[in-house]
């Protein structure tokens, strides 16, 4: 970025012969380096979730609670989310901004909730608010997934046959607010949300192990790591 600051770009390695050959997928134009960053965390050494964490993190998509711990099993912020998915995508400016009432330009997701509105990754609430600081549901994680698979060119046409077919699995589809059918549906398809026993637990707020899980899937079923 100008202000020196090191952002992740994502990055996929490729073998061809006798060399590695590594693929830069940027959306914007700026100044490349490689780096080898191998990141760990104490306290995920037997978690579900770990190498898709520990993968993130050495590719400075996400951060840590401290220099020792992540914190899998705690719930993210709408603020946190939009940070990780702008850094995961490789955004680093706006092209447009809209002046939420709750996001002070000295906030620390200031940037990332510019960033997401000029991507159309977020809109807010109507009054005109973007309530950083709540905690984010899956289903509201799965609408700002459903535009960045746009951003990828991952997004998919689905009739509203194929749309109730693929919800209707879950037991717990009923929970799914209208707004978010159509992108837990796509999400679905696309095989970066999956569910747990049958249920898609659309109400419950995500965390930051499944928010690492998801956004790894994300990335490599874009070809982008």
């Amino acid at each position: 970025m100008s202000d020196g600051t090191i952002v992740h770009i994502p990055t996929k390695v490729v073998r061809e012969g006798e060399r590695d050959y590594a693929i830069l997928n940027s959306m914007t134009n700026s100044i490349y380096g490689l780096v080898y960053h191998k990141k760990t965390f104490t306290d995920v050494s037997n978690h579900w979730a770990q190498e898709s964490i520990n993968d993130l993190a050495s590719r400075l998509v996400i951060n840590g609670a401290d220099e020792q711990r992540f914190l899998p099993d705690s719930e993210i912020t709408r603020a946190e989310f939009m940070a990780i998915i702008i850094r995961a995508l490789g955004l680093s400016s706006a092209n447009k901004t809209f002046r939420f009432k709750d996001v002070e330009e000295k906030a620390w997701y200031h940037q990332a909730v510019q960033i997401g509105y000029s991507y159309g990754l977020v809109d807010g609430h109507r009054d005109g608010s973007f309530k950083p600081n709540e905690k984010i549901t899956r289903q509201e994680a799965m609408v700002i997934l459903s535009r960045a698979m746009k951003l990828v060119e991952l997004n998919k046409e689905i009739d509203n046959t194929k749309q109730q077919e693929l919800v209707n699995n879950f037991a717990d589809s009923e929970q799914l607010a209208p707004w978010a059918r159509q992108a837990a549906a796509l999400t679905i398809e696309i095989g970066v949300i999956g569910g747990y026993k049958g249920e898609l637990r659309p109400l419950q707020n995500i965390t930051r192990a499944e928010t690492a899980a998801i956004i790894q899937r994300f990335l490599q079923k874009a070809e982008f790591i």
